[in-house]
């Protein structure tokens, strides 16, 4: 694999990992919602946290966000103004 393809499966791959926190924290959402204690402001929130777009990686793969110029502007916005980071002294 060369290096762009490489960038850009580290890139989906940390996209593909958020996705799964929020399904978790969703799944989560809706268990407690599903509780016999549960309010109105618990179930709504589980409802509203629900009608997110959970898949990351599609929307962003789409937008072209996993291409060299997306990396690079990812990159950018770490890491400009701070040189030390990028190993510059």
């Amino acid at each position: 694999m060369d290096s762009e393809g490489e960038a850009e499966m580290q890139l989906a791959g940390r996209d593909f990992a958020y996705s799964l926190a929020r399904i978790y924290a969703g799944v989560l959402l809706l268990e407690h919602a599903a509780g016999s204690g549960a309010s109105a402001t618990d179930i709504y929130a589980a409802q509203r946290w629900c009608q997110q777009d959970i898949c990351l990686v599609d929307r962003e793969d789409k937008a072209g966000s996993y291409g060299s110029k997306g990396a690079s502007l990812d990159t950018s916005l770490v890491y400009d103004g701070y040189p030390f980071l990028r190993g510059r002294l």
